[in-house]
């Protein structure tokens, strides 16, 4: 069960913001998450939007493409991960690219996956790190 009957009752919601620069993602991720999952989805193609969406919006959960134009997957982590209010919610890092660098995964305990991902697999470790 992703969100409590309390929060349902309440009408709580909780966000996922997908920071992904390839439209045709970005538009498939926020109605398959949207579609298969209670959460609402807010999409940004770059990090520079994740750094301006973040001070509207208090995400639960932050799906990030490791290859953004403007900087690094791990570098927008590490950069949202200092600001008040960010430094908790989970990371799930998306990649096409043949290795991340687990090194710098498991040193910030984020989660990963892999493009072409299966939609069961993704919502599936969303449900797990969203509490």
């Amino acid at each position: 069960m992703l969100q409590n009957s309390a929060e349902a009752s309440k009408g709580v919601q909780k966000t996922i913001l997908v920071v992904e620069d390839n439209a045709a993602i970005g538009n498939m991720l926020v109605a398959s998450i949207s579609l298969l999952s209670p959460y609402r989805v807010v999409w940004v193609s770059n990090a520079t939007q994740a750094l301006e969406a973040v001070s509207c919006v208090m995400p639960q959960l932050l799906l990030i493409d490791y290859l953004l134009p403007d900087m690094s997957g791990i570098a927008l982590y590490d950069r949202l991960h200092t600001d008040k209010g960010l430094e908790t919610p989970p990371v799930i890092l998306m990649s096409a690219a043949l290795t991340l660098p687990m090194n710098e995964l498991v040193m910030r305990k984020l989660a990963s996956i892999e493009k072409p991902f299966h939609l069961r697999e993704l919502i599936d470790q969303m449900q797990a790190l969203v509490c």
